[in-house]
């Protein structure tokens, strides 16, 4: 995972190392589950989150995640594979907002 705070040690100089809490977290997300690159991952999550704060709904909250978890195990389900699913959502990434009914 990359973290946001700094080390002792040398930290990693990649664009999540310095991106806001809430902003590395969401890209973290992507590049663990879907294996974004970093910067693919930086340019979905500041489009989530800007689209999440204009609606006045905290960024990222833990249903948030269990949601997004959710739409990609349903898009898994209807036949899409990984890069076709990292594809739509790097591509119109409010589909992680999307609510699937369980």
């Amino acid at each position: 995972a990359i973290t946001t705070t700094r080390r002792k040690t040398r930290a990693r100089k990649g664009p999540l190392s310095t991106a806001p809490d809430s902003l590395s977290s969401l890209a973290n997300f992507l590049v663990e589950s879907l294996e974004f690159s970093e910067q693919e991952a930086l340019s979905a999550s500041t489009k989530v989150i800007k689209l999440r704060q204009s609606r006045g709904i905290k960024v990222c909250r833990p249903s948030f995640y269990r949601n997004a978890y959710l739409v990609i195990s349903f898009l898994q389900e209807k036949g899409l594979e990984k890069p076709q699913i990292k594809k739509l959502i790097y591509s119109l990434p409010a589909v992680l907002t999307c609510r699937i009914e369980t």
